[in-house]
């Protein structure tokens, strides 16, 4: 059996609540140890994808806990003008 952990965060002005796996979850706390930060939660087909960041690093976590640093997910970006 599966567990997930439940991270509260806030899309669009509207509460909602992203489920990890636990094998995300044990992989995130590793990665913030090294400095690592939670940039987003993306919903896939094949579950949640975690994106962090360290300075100008990338790196994106899919549900089995696996850390890909070479990861082409596509950003948008926003003017503040």
């Amino acid at each position: 059996m599966q567990h997930t952990a439940i991270l509260p965060t806030e899309r669009r002005g509207s509460k909602a609540q992203i489920k990890l796996t636990d094998a995300q979850r044990l992989c995130v706390e590793g990665m913030k140890k090294l400095g690592w930060d939670i940039w987003f939660v993306r919903m896939t087909q094949r579950g949640p994808l975690v994106v962090v960041c360290r300075g100008d690093a990338m790196c994106t976590i899919d549900s089995l806990g696996n850390a890909n640093f070479s990861s082409e997910v596509m950003v948008r970006h926003t003017d503040a003008n």
